[in-house]
């Protein structure tokens, strides 16, 4: 039993740190690389393609995908704050006085589950109560963090959408720019005809099938002249495009 015990504290612990730190992650310090949303955000993403591939409402479902990858990491922070509560309070089912528990029921390790539900969702206790003061303070901390945890939710939607409204305008000016295409030619073309870099790299960018005469930047000479460094550039780029 007290390997149990152990085991079940070490396991809620490990949980609750790590919803902790990756809402701080996500929410407060988005300049940092979380654990666990990125890889969630990832893995969500490739399933969702891949199903979109392979029904007649594709396009639909890509579309509903931020929703739905939002949905799913509050959904699964809520969810290890549940779990990681319900594993700290298995080792205190056996302690006799640590819980007010109705007359007639017998202890499961599901009233711990039950308990956590309760205490995260801040509905009020019913059968079984806590009376310890650590299964209190545990109490007391749960419905804390799943207050916090809503609240911080709400502030991480609140920032998502109107960052990916200002992406769609940068999207939308960008296709713009390059009409379209998705090799960027045109606005290679446009720039440096408005730059004046040189009316052979214009005229080149004019015909992009005879980019690829360019010599290899590595073969090119090295001379002081402008014009050539220009060229072996857009030659690299040409390359990489083609």
């Amino acid at each position: 039993m007290a390997l149990l015990a152990i085991g079940s504290t070490a396991l809620g612990l490990a949980l609750l740190g790590l919803a902790a730190f990756d809402i701080w992650a996500t929410v407060l310090h988005p300049g940092l690389e979380s654990p666990l949303s990125n890889r969630f955000h990832r893995a969500g993403w490739r399933f969702i393609s891949g199903v979109a591939r392979r029904v007649p409402f594709g396009a639909r479902l890509q579309e509903a995908a931020l929703p739905l990858l939002v949905a799913g990491l509050i959904s699964l922070w809520i969810m290890l704050m549940f779990l990681g509560f319900a594993a700290l309070y298995v080792p205190w089912l056996d302690v006799s006085g640590a819980f007010n528990i109705a007359s007639g029921a017998t202890r499961h390790w599901s009233d711990a589950l039950y308990l956590s539900g309760t205490a995260l969702s801040t509905l009020g206790f019913g059968d079984i109560t806590p009376e310890a003061w650590p299964v209190r303070a545990l109490a007391v901390l749960e419905g804390m963090s799943g207050m916090a945890t809503i609240s911080l939710a709400i502030a991480y939607v609140l920032a998502v959408y109107p960052t990916l409204a200002r992406l769609r305008v940068s999207v939308t000016a960008l296709e713009a720019e390059v009409a379209g295409r998705a090799d960027g030619l045109p606005l290679l073309r446009r720039y440096l005809h408005e730059d004046g870099a040189g009316t052979a790299i214009s005229t080149r960018a004019s015909a992009p099938w005879r980019w690829n005469s360019w010599p290899s930047p590595r073969t090119t000479r090295r001379t002081p002249s402008s014009t050539t460094t220009t060229r072996r550039v857009c030659s690299r780029v040409c390359y990489e495009c083609w």
